[in-house]
């Protein structure tokens, strides 16, 4: 139990679920175009033009779920947000299920965004204000709430995999967004940690944070971060098709490879951020990426493939909870605003690397592919290390 700033006591038990169960609609949200895109597409006849708006259109509600939830949480703290973003999550889920035109499924899918990008941002800012022991157990409790997302992100598939031909994948969808209205209704009934501010004052915190050094550097840390998870999961299974000599299958198994040991690594996190140093974790999550993309540039066989990856989940699992941990604790008074910050960076990120991948590879071919990831890697280990000195210097 603790007690809020109003006095009233706080489960922290049903809020950490609370906080859990909405990265895992999280994980259904990220994963629901590649879902149900084979089904959709094949029913209503959609080109590639299409099904490229819809792509499109996900990571805008996305942006937006994260650039509004901060304040929003900051005055009114947790209750409506939740609810409220689970609902339109659900809402878009349900509207893939009854839509038989190309603009409701756009709809849908900006929907899905906008509730899923505001409930990554606010689980994780609940996660932070809930873990009051500093900088490292909120690290450790936000590395154990991202094992939730791979719960999500994975489980949508098998479902969809194993349904039998006789059940439509639209009954799926309708049961999918009705427990999801159930979780929202669950939402309204655990007791959060109060609101930090007493107005809603939304740019100009935004204006006040981002003058900080600290928060901008993370911000940019995780700018990288977000876009080298994505050229992985975009980009690897085409290069070791391409490059490596793998067949579809096992090209597609390592991408599964590399989300299983990220995940598993997540795991192992929240029981080694309490008891290690976190400037010796990010320097061999570092170490251990470089390593991995030094190995997936001259990989030629399946062995090399999947120990590529197997070194670049483990490396990159570190960097969004440790970091995420050490902004929650530097400005816990501002909390959700500078999750929104960090988030609506790190999603630009994911964006414009994915972009400059596929300009680079059209100019030079997948070769360079590897040479773009140990790029990002070099610009990542170069804006660490202020980072990793003020780590270092709070704790001596």
């Amino acid at each position: 139990m603790i007690r809020n700033l109003t006095g009233n006591v706080v489960n922290k038990g049903l809020a950490l679920s609370a906080a859990f169960l909405g990265m895992l609609i999280f994980g259904i949200c990220m994963i629901s175009l590649g879902s149900v895109m084979p089904f959709i597409g094949e029913e209503l006849q959609m080109d590639q033009v299409d099904k490229g708006s819809l792509a499109a259109i996900l990571p805008v509600g996305i942006l937006i779920g994260s650039l509004v939830f901060g304040p929003v949480v900051d005055r009114y703290s947790y209750r409506i947000l939740l609810f409220v973003s689970a609902l339109t999550a659900a809402t878009g889920i349900l509207v893939i299920g009854f839509s038989l035109e190309l603009i409701g499924l756009q709809l849908a899918f900006f929907l899905i965004g906008l509730g899923g990008g505001s409930l990554n941002g606010a689980t994780s800012a609940l996660v932070s204000d809930l873990s009051t022991e500093g900088s490292s157990r909120k690290g450790a409790n936000l590395s154990l709430l991202g094992v939730f997302f791979g719960i999500g992100a994975l489980g949508i598939p098998a479902i969809m995999g194993l349904m039998p031909d006789s059940v439509s994948y639209r009954n799926v969808l309708y049961w999918i967004g009705s427990g999801i209205i159930l979780a929202a209704i669950f939402f309204l009934f655990i007791r959060y940690p109060s609101a930090k501010q007493s107005r809603f004052q939304g740019l100009a915190t935004w204006r006040v944070l981002l003058k900080k050094r600290l928060l901008v550097v993370i911000a940019l840390v995780l700018f990288i971060q977000s876009g080298m998870e994505s050229l992985i999961n975009n980009w690897s299974t085409t290069y070791f098709i391409a490059r490596s000599g793998l067949e579809t299958q096992a090209a597609l198994f390592s991408l599964t490879l590399f989300v299983l040991v990220f995940t598993l690594t997540r795991i192992m996190l929240k029981f080694l951020l309490p008891r290690i140093s976190q400037v010796f974790i990010m320097a061999g999550a570092l170490i251990l990426t470089l390593i991995g993309g030094i190995i997936f540039h001259f990989s030629t066989g399946i062995a090399g493939a999947y120990l590529a990856v197997l070194f670049l989940g483990i490396g990159l699992a570190s960097g969004f909870p440790v970091l995420l941990g050490i902004v929650g604790d530097a400005y816990s008074e501002w909390s959700g605003t500078a999750f929104s910050i960090v988030f609506t960076i790190a999603i630009i990120g994911n964006s414009l690397i994915n972009y400059l991948v596929g300009w680079v590879t059209k100019a030079s071919g997948l070769a360079a592919l590897p040479l773009v990831l140990i790029s990002c890697i070099a610009a990542f280990g170069i804006l660490l290390v202020p980072v990793l000195k003020n780590i270092k210097s709070t704790h001596q």
